[in-house]
């Protein structure tokens, strides 16, 4: 009952969905999704929203490092809209920041999708609401103070 409140449904039709009568919606995988633990728990559900293996989305580090030697040389270039507002140059010491240390491969997964849908106005709309609802699930676990 408290696994059926947790992803926002009921038990009759959690029982359901365990006998393969009917199948979760995508906001309750997404739910589900969420509360899994480890690869074993995760990697079904992920197969079952439609995503790409997590594990095939990592890059070589030779390839990442290169990548931002270059992006660093087309911004010291001026390249793309000048970057008024700081906002590549931001991205490019964040990426640095993470260099030394394990890249989740959730984070490679997503900005392939932003590569792919940069240029769809609803896709960008998505990417801030994904912005917010981090920002509000950090602040509601304790991770994060405002």
């Amino acid at each position: 009952m408290v696994f059926a409140r947790l992803v926002g449904t009921d038990q009759s039709t959690v029982s359901k969905y365990e006998a393969g009568k009917i199948a979760p919606s995508r906001s309750t995988l997404l739910n589900i999704l969420r509360l899994a633990e480890g690869d074993a728990e995760r990697n079904p559900i992920l197969e079952a929203l439609g995503v790409e293996n997590p594990a095939d989305l990592g890059m070589p580090q030779s390839e990442v490092d290169q990548a931002i030697e270059d992006f660093e040389t087309y911004l010291k270039q001026g390249g793309s809209a000048a970057n008024k507002d700081g906002s590549k140059k931001r991205f490019i010491d964040l990426v640095r920041l993470t260099l030394d240390s394990e890249i989740d491969p959730a984070i490679t997964g997503i900005l392939a999708k932003w590569v792919k849908h940069r240029h769809d106005k609803a896709a960008r709309k998505f990417f801030r609401n994904l912005d917010v609802y981090l920002d509000v699930e950090l602040k509601a676990s304790g991770k994060v103070r405002d």
